[in-house]
């Protein structure tokens, strides 16, 4: 390789490399750590990692289009699209516990991708006015909590929480399952614009990625994976709403529906998920900020000074507890411990009325609630 290009261009190119789909350039990137160094690789090195077949080693090491994906680059740039990879400090620290999370994304907007609470809102293209007035009146309740709202910006209950929520001063996120030169639906460009004042879009498909059908069910599994929550409004017993909340089930994510009429066709996903216990029932913002345990308050200083008397590595749990809320045990892990060591220091901290253990194996400091 004569040329040297960004970083960004490499990684641009890990997505054209034939045979790499999502999970392969995210184990190449994790082990590598850099996109790069993925290029300039050894066969023997890249046999290292796991899944790499003859066929996609060849692809890589006979890849050339750089020229290409620089000039790509320079197009992001002109359209304010940030590129980042899952090796970056600003991707979104949820999705990388799922096990196909995306190598990178290209977002635009004032986005925290990280924020402290974050709640997936997803439901039927074809709301009622039942619908609307749901949104309306959980999202009022939200206001005082800091709470991000992520939907994927489609006609129905998702353009309607990112109105309400914009409405409301809550930061909001679209997942789309595009690439961010378009937007669909059309109709909705003017949303996505005012949206990335508090908020903005995100993607996990290159510039020039047409919205295909098959791209939205990618696209769902962003919006489940990024999100502590989903909650799903309005939905019949099939589509992009159960999908999610589904996909969320597997990522260990909480689900909540909001109950409706028996004889409501769009109300039957979500009475189906409460009845199948897939779903919790949730009939105010209230209940949702109870069952999330979001209704918190600062450290005091009781817990403050018992602080002092922790050993380094109960220090090191809670300075990464610090400032979260409802962290799951497989997050904390990325403190280094083993798992079997972790649970004791956790055990530790509880016994010692310094951390709390809430359902679904979280944790957080005692005393928030």
């Amino acid at each position: 390789m004569v040329q040297k290009f960004s970083e960004t261009v490499y990684l641009l190119s890990l997505l054209q490399v034939h045979g790499i789909g999502p999970i392969q350039g995210r184990l190449l990137l994790q082990h590598f750590k850099s996109a790069e160094k993925i290029f300039i690789a050894s066969p023997q090195s890249l046999r290292e990692v796991e899944g790499m077949s003859r066929v996609r080693i060849s692809a890589i090491r006979s890849f050339k289009n750089f020229e290409e994906q620089n000039s790509m680059e320079q197009t992001l740039k002109k359209n304010n699209i940030e590129v980042i990879s899952c090796l970056h400090e600003k991707f979104p620290k949820r999705l990388l516990h799922c096990y196909d999370c995306p190598p990178l994304l290209f977002y635009k907007g004032n986005i925290n991708l990280n924020p402290e609470k974050i709640l997936a809102v997803v439901g039927t293209r074809s709301p009622t006015v039942y619908g609307k007035h749901i949104i309306e009146n959980f999202f009022e309740g939200f206001e005082a909590y800091s709470i991000t709202i992520l939907s994927g910006l489609a006609f129905g209950i998702d353009s309607m929480a990112h109105r309400i929520a914009i409405r409301n001063g809550l930061p909001t996120i679209a997942v789309l399952g595009h690439g961010l030169d378009t937007l669909y639906p059309s109709l909705n460009l003017a949303l996505s614009k005012e949206m990335q004042s508090n908020g903005g879009l995100v993607t996990e498909f290159p510039f020039g990625t047409r919205p295909d059908r098959q791209n939205f069910p990618r696209r769902n599994r962003i919006v489940a994976g990024m999100c502590d929550a989903v909650l799903v409004v309005e939905s019949g017993e099939k589509g992009g709403s159960i999908i999610t909340a589904e996909l969320a089930m597997d990522y260990n994510r909480d689900v909540f529906a909001c109950p409706g009429r028996v004889t409501d066709e769009k109300s039957a996903g979500c009475n189906h998920m409460i009845k199948s216990n897939t779903a919790q029932l949730v009939n105010s913002c209230h209940d949702l900020l109870q069952c999330m345990n979001w209704k918190t308050g600062p450290v005091t200083a009781f817990q403050k000074s018992l602080f002092l008397n922790l050993n380094e590595e109960e220090l090191r749990v809670i300075e990464f507890l610090k400032g979260r809320e409802n962290v799951d045990f497989d997050l904390i892990l990325s403190t280094g411990y083993t798992p079997g060591k972790l649970s004791q220091i956790l055990l530790s901290l509880e016994l010692n009325g310094v951390v709390q253990r809430i359902s679904g194996n979280r944790y957080r400091i005692s005393g928030n609630g």
